[in-house]
C-alpha cells in the first residue's frame, strides 16, 4: 500500500505528468485492440487510484474501482467515479465471472503474494475476457521510488510471463515499454545509489514530479512515440512492462 500523501500527488498530477499521460495512452490503444466485443463491457479497474483510468474505462460499458485505501475511495469520488468500493487484504467479493476485462496497472508489485493476486483476478474474469497488467521492470531499477510506493518487487518478461501462464491465462501480448528514456532512468537509479551508499538510505522521493511545462511536453511526445511503435512491435527492454492475457 502506498503512502496516503501518494494519492493526493496522483490527483493532481494524473491529468497532466507525462508518465500518466503516456502510461494511458498505451494502454487503451492496447484495450481498444484485445477488449471482447461489445459496448457494455463489465471492467474491474484494480488499484485505480485516483480515478483518472476509472473514467475513462467507462466509455467501454460498467466500469468498477477497487483499492485498498479509504483516500482513493474518496479522491475516484471527487472525480466522478460512482462504483468504486475499498477492498480489504483477503480477496475479492465479486463472484466468478464476473469481468469482461480485469485491468491492474501498477499494483501486483506492492503486494506480498502476486500469484494470489493473479488467481483473484483469473477467478472473476469471464470466460474469453482478458487481463491487463503493468509492472515496474527489473530489479536493478529499484530506487527511492520504490521505497516510498512500498514496492516488494520489480519484475522481468520471463517471471511475469511464468506468473500470470500460471493461473491460468494464456498470455497475447507482454512487452517492455517506457524504453526510449530507459538510460536516463538508469542513470538517475544510479545516482540514487551512490547517495544511498554516503547517506546510508535513500532519500524519501518519488519520480512524480511535475517538471516545467515544456520539458513535461517534451517527455510526454517522446512517451506517446511509443504508443505508435507498439501497435507494431515488442520492445526487448524498458523502465516497465505491459502483459495483456486471455482467460480461455
Amino acid at each position: 500500500m502506498m503512502d496516503i500523501s501518494m494519492y493526493q500527488d496522483f490527483y493532481n498530477l494524473e491529468e497532466k505528468h507525462w508518465w500518466f499521460l503516456g502510461r494511458r495512452k498505451i494502454i487503451f490503444s492496447m484495450l481498444n485492440e484485445y477488449l471482447p466485443n461489445g459496448n457494455q463491457l463489465r471492467i474491474l479497474d484494480v488499484g485505480c487510484g485516483s480515478g483518472a483510468t476509472l473514467r475513462k474505462l467507462e466509455k467501454y460499458g460498467h466500469a468498477t474501482g477497487i483499492d485498498v485505501s479509504e483516500e482513493a475511495v474518496k479522491f475516484c469520488k471527487l472525480r466522478g467515479c460512482q462504483d468504486v468500493h475499498k477492498i480489504g487484504k483477503q480477496g475479492l467479493f465479486f463472484e466468478d465471472y464476473t469481468f469482461d476485462a480485469v485491468v491492474a496497472l501498477d499494483v501486483i508489485e506492492h503486494i506480498a503474494d502476486d500469484r494470489a493476486a493473479l488467481s483473484e483476478y483469473y477467478r472473476v474474469t469471464k470466460e474469453h475476457g482478458i487481463l491487463m497488467l503493468t509492472v515496474p521492470a527489473y530489479n536493478f531499477l529499484w530506487g527511492a521510488h520504490d521505497e516510498i510506493n512500498h514496492h516488494k518487487r520489480r519484475y522481468v518478461a520471463n517471471e511475469l510471463r511464468n506468473k500470470v501462464e500460471k493461473t491460468g491465462f494464456a498470455v497475447e501480448r507482454l512487452t517492455y515499454f517506457n524504453t526510449l528514456l530507459f538510460a536516463f532512468v538508469l542513470l538517475a537509479r544510479m545516482g540514487q545509489r551512490v547517495t544511498k551508499m554516503i547517506n546510508g538510505r535513500y532519500e524519501a522521493a518519488s519520480d512524480l514530479k511535475l517538471y516545467h511545462s515544456g520539458i513535461n511536453d517534451f517527455l510526454k511526445t517522446v512517451f506517446f512515440l511509443e504508443s505508435g511503435f507498439l501497435r507494431k512491435y515488442d520492445f526487448l527492454f524498458g523502465v516497465s512492462l505491459l502483459c495483456v492475457a486471455k482467460k480461455s
